[in-house]
């Protein structure tokens, strides 16, 4: 929760995140020890309170493309406010907001429950390699991050981030792009590949020309997972 909570606040770069994240596959790969990430408990700052209702559902992005098996506090899934502390971060389940967002194909609730459907049905979202495919490298670039989990790592690194290019090889791959600063435009070629499923907070992804495009709104991200066929991933 540390990282992903000074990445979305912007305490944090995203190559420095972008470490972060390797260094936990890596140990979650060489270790028969299994972790539990959360972004947020009972006994610390409620994620929302943190990041920002904006920015919390980011979050599930982050949370359901992990190898690990992910944890949901109670709440932030419909951006329950809580507090930096007690008791306002033990705070009850507002059911009036998820009522509401029950209603609501935009809110944070569905796309959370879109993220969850994805990493239930591909497990690529789950098991795939991680492989970092652009980030942003100094402090004057704006917050902007794009991985992959591959079934076979990529062939070659992206090329370019306003556009980035990639060969991918494998049956099934998922790429995840996070804009918080700025809007994103992330491009790679599909090799024959289509769409197979997608999650969107503020963002879309489509094919254009044998290219995968996602375009990601300033603070959203969309998660896309492509393959041979519906079966692939």
């Amino acid at each position: 929760y540390g990282p992903a909570r000074d990445f979305l606040q912007g305490r944090m770069r995203s190559a420095a995140f972008a470490h972060s994240l390797e260094v936990r596959e890596r140990a979650a790969t060489s270790t028969k020890t299994q972790t539990l990430p959360f972004l947020d408990n009972h006994d610390i700052e409620t994620w929302t309170h943190a990041v920002g209702a904006q920015r919390s559902p980011i979050g599930a992005a982050l949370l359901l493309t992990d190898r690990e098996v992910p944890v949901i506090t109670w709440g932030t899934e419909v951006q329950r406010p809580g507090g930096a502390g007690d008791p306002e971060n033990r705070s009850d389940m507002p059911w009036d907001e998820v009522a509401r967002q029950e209603q609501d194909p935009s809110s944070s609730l569905a796309f959370w429950r879109r993220a969850l459907q994805l990493r239930m049905a591909h497990t690529v979202l789950r098991t795939g390699a991680l492989r970092i495919v652009a980030k942003d490298v100094d402090d004057s670039a704006p917050h902007f991050l794009v991985y992959a989990r591959d079934r076979l790592h990529l062939e070659t690194p992206p090329l370019h981030n306003e556009s980035s290019s990639a060969r991918g090889e494998g049956r099934g791959r998922a790429v995840v792009a996070i804009a918080l600063d700025r809007k994103l435009r992330h491009v790679e070629p599909l090799n024959g590949k289509h769409i197979i499923d997608t999650a969107a907070w503020h963002g879309r992804a489509k094919e254009e020309a044998g290219n995968l495009v996602v375009d990601v709104d300033q603070d959203g991200a969309v998660i896309v997972v492509v393959g041979d066929n519906a079966g692939d991933p």
